[in-house]
């Protein structure tokens, strides 16, 4: 993880998990608390509730311990499935992800 490439498919990864629709009020939230925007407050569950609570979860593939939840797919990803198989580009969702970013570069 420690190589270029590591690191950048470490901030792809943490990328595809944060523009999942679980996280829009987590986001809304930062705006609210800076007072930069007109909004109520929201309730938001935190990353850790979302991705981490995983009590003794195996992995969706391989029954290794699970390390993360897709917040896309809503799969139990070990370290290897999510990390070394690169999880954004097999995810069963990855296409919503890709339709999301459209959706950014139009508003």
């Amino acid at each position: 993880m420690t190589t270029r490439n590591g690191v950048l498919r470490i901030l792809s990864l943490v990328d595809f998990f944060l523009r999942a629709p679980e996280f829009q009020p987590m986001i809304r939230y930062s705006w609210y608390s800076s007072g930069l925007g007109e909004l109520e407050k929201p309730d938001f569950k935190t990353a850790k509730e979302i991705c981490f609570d995983l009590g003794d979860m195996k992995c969706s593939t391989c029954e290794k311990d699970a390390f993360i939840r897709c917040n896309w797919c809503l799969k139990f990803l070990c370290f290897e499935e999510c990390f070394h198989d690169y999880h954004v580009m097999i995810c069963g969702k990855r296409d919503d992800f890709f339709l999301s970013l459209t959706h950014l570069e139009h508003n």
